[in-house]
């Protein structure tokens, strides 16, 4: 549960820096991250596509768990120092 509320932490940071220096909003991070479109390198969308991607299996018990977290977060840190 505490890792939910962490990537659900990171993903609301971001949607934020993302609306702050691109102009991007969005009520949720999926919603930002589709309107940024272009505004990111490929590599990063990637990331934030798999963050998004990651988002509802961590609110569920068992799916949360097989979620690589460091991988999620050198991607949510990728995305922040963007």
């Amino acid at each position: 549960m505490s890792s939910s509320n962490t990537l659900d932490a990171q993903t609301d940071e971001i949607r934020q820096l993302m609306r702050q220096k691109l102009g991007v909003r969005g009520r949720d991070f999926p919603t930002a991250l589709a309107r940024a479109k272009r505004r990111l390198p490929k590599a990063l969308r990637k990331e934030g596509q798999m963050l998004a991607a990651a988002l509802p299996m961590a609110d569920h018990p068992k799916l949360g768990q097989t979620l690589g977290r460091a991988r999620l977060d050198r991607a949510a840190g990728a995305l922040r120092e963007h």
